[in-house]
């Protein structure tokens, strides 16, 4: 099964959803692309389809900018998991 990363962005108690974003249809399409019914590619590719459109009618937010960047750390520090950002869990990081 293919996750999709903007699920944090767009349902109602996503990790990233600060400006509150809330409609029930998306919750329910996102926990759809969770189950076993997407592991039919046709079936996930509708259901992100539908997701797309309603999002796109909905339009809660719009991203201006994505920086790119390359980001390094010393072997010592440890606990890093790349996330939506690379210091997205800097408060789990420890020195090994």
């Amino acid at each position: 099964m293919q996750p999709s990363g903007t699920e944090i962005f767009f349902v109602t108690d996503g990790g990233l959803n600060t400006y509150g974003y809330s409609n029930p249809q998306v919750d329910a399409l996102f926990k759809k692309a969770r189950s076993k019914e997407a592991l039919d590619i046709n079936a996930r590719k509708k259901i992100y389809s539908e997701l797309s459109k309603i999002i796109s009618d909905d339009q809660p937010l719009d991203f201006l900018a994505y920086p790119a960047a390359n980001v390094a750390y010393k072997t010592n520090v440890k606990g890093i998991e790349p996330g939506i950002s690379m210091s997205y869990n800097y408060q789990e990081w420890y020195f090994g």
